[in-house]
């Protein structure tokens, strides 16, 4: 054999190595990159389950707050409605009462005038009785119509 015989079978054994190697390489690749995308596929379905979990977790917290917090509230609430018509039937019933104009309970209401000043101090009067000023009460009811129906003073001082 001679040297261009050697060279030709020496360059064939490195074509065919190289073609092994590039073949290997090649389906490695292959096998790499299905590898990958099985990964980002697992990825994708981890990340919406996560997200999954996260929705349900937030409905069984607006459940709870709904249970714990809302429900009672509404309770409340509906609570305070029946006790506040009940405050304004009781209201609507005092201007029928015969001591209007000097209503402790319908002065305590009012609490201030319309112009944000206090009404005259009520006093306690001998045997504990409260009372009030009648000439403010009775000026105060003659101009703002509080029974619906004019209130005159109590001019008698019978209280009738």
């Amino acid at each position: 054999m001679n040297a261009l015989e050697y060279t030709k079978l020496a360059c064939g054994l490195l074509t065919a190595i190289i073609g092994v190697g590039g073949f290997k390489v090649y389906t490695d690749k292959q096998r790499y990159l299905q590898e990958v995308e099985k990964l980002k596929a697992d990825v994708r379905a981890a990340d919406s389950n996560v997200r999954s979990n996260e929705l349900d977790n937030v409905k069984k917290a607006m459940q709870i707050v709904m249970d714990e917090i809302v429900e009672p509230l509404k309770e409340e609430i509906n609570a305070i409605r029946e006790e506040l018509g009940k405050l304004r039937r009781a209201v609507e019933k005092a201007g029928d009462c015969r001591l209007a104009t000097d209503c402790p309970v319908r002065s305590e209401l009012q609490g201030t005038t319309e112009s944000g000043a206090e009404l005259p101090r009520r006093h306690a009067a001998p045997g504990g009785r409260v009372r009030a000023n009648t000439a403010a009460r009775a000026a105060k009811h003659r101009h703002h119509n509080v029974s619906g129906r004019d209130v005159e003073g109590d001019t008698g001082g019978n209280r009738i």
